[in-house]
């Protein structure tokens, strides 16, 4: 608003000149608010530099703690995943070790079972002077041939099924058993003799097959009882 304006307008010139003195305080006193809005924003924005300048301050000790716990976790699940590790070890080592002992075990039961079996078979089954028995150089051949699940023992780990044993052997290896009397003298199926027969050794008899034994029986016969 200029003066020229007003007068453009008839005002009088008082009127002209108290207008322009309102409008020209006016002015000025907004100046003085503007200039004081200047300041409050100047502090406001140094304030808010401070401010952000604390924060950051803040949040230093913040990330480090927030990084320690990542390591920490991290730690955690390592160690987790090292213990697991090492159980399923550990385990698979008392699996392996239960499983050795019991192999031992049944080879240890096996070779008692054949040991009792064998000692069935020397001896014998007795009737008076008489006793039927299987050739002893054929016993260990024959224990490598059977089912040790046909023995059945008793508490004190003996033989309780004897007669249910010595049957079988008999019905299996038929021909390598014979009858002798109780001081060792052979009565058995041949006639003993031995005239014009080959003699083998015990080791050879035990080398024999089956069928190479029932190929020679008379003299293999006349060999076993010959060194009874």
């Amino acid at each position: 608003m200029t003066r020229k304006f007003l007068q453009g307008l008839g005002l009088e010139t008082e009127v002209i000149d108290k207008i322009v003195q309102i409008h020209g305080e006016g002015i000025e006193r907004e100046k003085g608010v503007a200039e004081s809005l200047r300041g409050d924003i100047t502090k406001l924005e140094g304030n808010l530099k401070t401010a952000r300048a604390d924060l950051a301050k803040a949040k230093q000790p913040l990330e480090g703690a927030i990084d320690w716990e990542k390591k920490y976790n991290d730690e955690v699940v390592a160690h987790t995943t090292t213990k697991e590790g090492l159980e399923r070890s550990l385990s698979d080592e008392k699996t392996a070790h239960k499983t050795t002992q019991d192999a031992i075990a049944a080879e240890r039961d096996a070779a008692t079972v054949d040991g009792l079996v064998a000692e069935l078979l020397k001896a014998g089954h007795k009737d008076g002077e008489k006793a039927v028995k299987m050739s002893a150089a054929v016993i260990p051949k024959a224990l490598k041939m059977y089912d040790r699940s046909i023995v059945e023992r008793d508490k004190e780990g003996n033989i309780k099924n004897a007669d249910k044993v010595f049957e079988f052997f008999k019905g299996e290896w038929g021909d390598f058993f014979g009858e002798v009397t109780v001081e060792g003298v052979s009565v058995g199926k041949s006639d003993g003799s031995g005239a014009g027969a080959k003699s083998y050794t015990h080791d050879q008899i035990a080398k024999m097959t089956p069928e190479e034994i029932n190929k020679n029986w008379d003299s293999v016969k006349s060999t076993l009882e010959s060194k009874k």
